[in-house]
């Protein structure tokens, strides 16, 4: 899988706080064969961090289609359709039935002038179980 650059435009229009959800075009197929037609990006710690917009549980977004993943106090990502919640710094699903299961992670350069998704990375993989 070769890796796809996606301009997310200049890092100050970005978000300072929370997440938003932007679409993938074409949708990008992760290692698992589900495809992300959207991702979830946000700051954390000052450094912007992405995950594709699908559930762990069942492959579908987080949100219901109005971009909204978080749960009010942005301390967790939230999947509305079935209770899911998720660390934003690493993407783990701290309770529901993805239990211990990781968003799919992706990749973003920040530059001065602008900032990049990268898609298709080696990296686009959820990270190992804590022990």
């Amino acid at each position: 899988m070769s890796p796809r650059e996606i301009s997310l435009g200049p890092p100050q229009f970005l978000p300072r706080r929370g997440f938003v959800t932007l679409p993938i075009v074409p949708a990008h197929r992760l290692p698992d064969g589900t495809r992300a037609a959207g991702a979830i990006l946000g700051r954390v710690d000052g450094k912007l961090v992405a995950f594709a917009n699908v559930c762990r549980h069942l492959a579908i977004p987080l949100d219901y289609g109005d971009g909204d993943v978080t749960d009010g106090d942005d301390d967790s990502l939230i999947c509305h359709h079935h209770g899911a919640r998720f660390d934003p710094r690493d993407g783990e699903c701290t309770a529901g039935p993805c239990h211990r299961e990781f968003l799919w992670r992706f990749r973003v350069v920040e530059g001065v002038d602008e900032a990049t998704l990268i898609v298709g990375h080696e990296a686009d993989d959820a990270p190992a179980p804590k022990p």
